[in-house]
């Protein structure tokens, strides 16, 4: 009895519509996945340690969510539109108000923050491990680190060493041998930059060893930042976002003048559409 009922009440172009969306967004959805999973098993993932190189399918996926999401305003309008019910287009209405609201704040927020240099500085450097030490005669410390992150979005672009007082040797092996075979000898007042591999995933040792007889010290940073272009690409996706959620509760403020304010009592016959 339910389902005859709720089939009557699903039946014409409401129903339709709905099925239409679902199909569309579902072979889309599908479509999508099936090309990231191929660009990550290129990318060479590894699960030991955990590393999935979302990089190359990242922007992919920022576009599909934007696609996505717009065509969820297109169908919602028809579902509205179609709605054989005041009752039920309220609700459409109301929830597509509230989520367009959310959204667009969600956007702005983004935008302004990948597309303000002071915000993205403070994060890269919340994100760049830096560190002082003092290493005693003979002493050594040794750090390890990859050259991008776990799932494959930041990178490690350079190490940077500045040696303040003392002697000290400074060696950077990768996995697949060392980079600096004798290491780098640093006096006191020199520094060097070591340019790190971004295309792959690398892990590195880095040790630093004092060759002094007396105390050295010295301070270190890894840059880690993002992939080129990829700040300014996200500002414009959530541009684009709060651009159409902003035409989009425009248009539903429209629609709600022409509905009553409030859902029809239950148990009252609703006139026909």
């Amino acid at each position: 009895m339910m389902k005859s009922r709720k089939r009557r009440f699903d039946s014409g172009p409401f129903s339709r519509v709905r099925t239409a969306r679902s199909i569309i967004i579902g072979i889309q959805i599908a479509v999508v996945l099936m090309i990231s999973g191929y660009l990550i098993y290129r990318g060479g993932y590894s699960l030991t340690p955990m590393y999935m190189p979302l990089d190359g399918v990242l922007k992919l996926l920022m576009i599909m969510t934007v696609v996505v999401s717009i065509e969820m305003m297109v169908f919602r309008t028809l579902e509205i539109r179609y709605a054989p019910k005041d009752g039920q287009k309220f609700i459409l209405t109301n929830s597509g108000w509230n989520g367009a609201k959310r959204a667009l704040v969600v956007g702005l927020l983004l935008a302004l923050f990948f597309a303000a240099p002071p915000a993205q500085n403070l994060l890269l450097n919340i994100m760049s491990p830096s560190e002082s030490r003092n290493l005693a005669p003979g002493g050594s410390y040794p750090i390890d680190f990859s050259s991008q992150d776990p799932v494959g979005i930041t990178r490690a672009t350079e190490l940077r060493v500045a040696v303040q007082s003392g002697l000290l040797r400074v060696r950077v092996v990768d996995r697949d041998g060392m980079l600096n075979p004798g290491g780098i000898v640093l006096r006191a007042g020199e520094q060097h930059s070591f340019a790190l591999s971004t295309s792959s995933y690398v892990s590195y040792r880095v040790t630093f060893e004092n060759l002094a007889d007396a105390s050295t010290s010295f301070a270190y940073r890894v840059d880690v930042g993002f992939p080129p272009g990829f700040s300014s690409f996200v500002a414009i996706l959530a541009l684009v976002v709060a651009g159409a959620n902003l035409a989009w509760i425009f248009y539903l403020g429209r629609v709600k003048k022409g509905i009553p304010q409030k859902p029809s009592p239950r148990g009252r016959k609703q006139p026909s559409p």
